[in-house]
């Protein structure tokens, strides 16, 4: 994660470019970020983590704001909105509070954590 808050994921062939939930949780957020892009942010508020995917093509409609999630969701299309090279997803994950707000803002990745360890876990 050196220099980077996040993880970024593109698949090989380009040919499934679609975005699922990789955990349960609620959907906190569904807005355009000027640097993420169309972002979708959600919280586990068992796991106390937060699970942001960035620079979506589109977002999948169906999902609203307060939505219970289950893993593999569709969230929507890989893109290259906001301030990118290429279409890809960042992922990114960040541990929070009690009510979901991000914690630890001052690790010097604005509360975002290492992605691998969570992926591989």
């Amino acid at each position: 994660m050196k220099g980077h808050n996040g993880l970024d994921i593109v698949p090989k062939d380009r040919k499934d470019c679609r975005i699922y939930s990789l955990f349960e949780g609620i959907l906190i957020a569904k807005y355009s970020h000027k640097l993420y892009g169309n972002r979708i942010v959600i919280w586990n508020p068992k796991t106390k983590l937060i699970e942001y995917h960035n620079h979506l093509e589109s977002f999948n409609f169906d999902i609203k704001v307060n939505d219970k999630l289950e893993v593999r969701t569709l969230l929507g299309v890989m893109g290259n909105t906001g301030k990118v090279f290429g279409a890809h997803n960042h992922l990114a994950f960040a541990k929070s509070d009690d009510s979901g707000n991000r914690i630890n803002r001052d690790n010097g990745y604005f509360g975002y954590i290492n992605p691998l360890p969570i992926l591989e876990g």
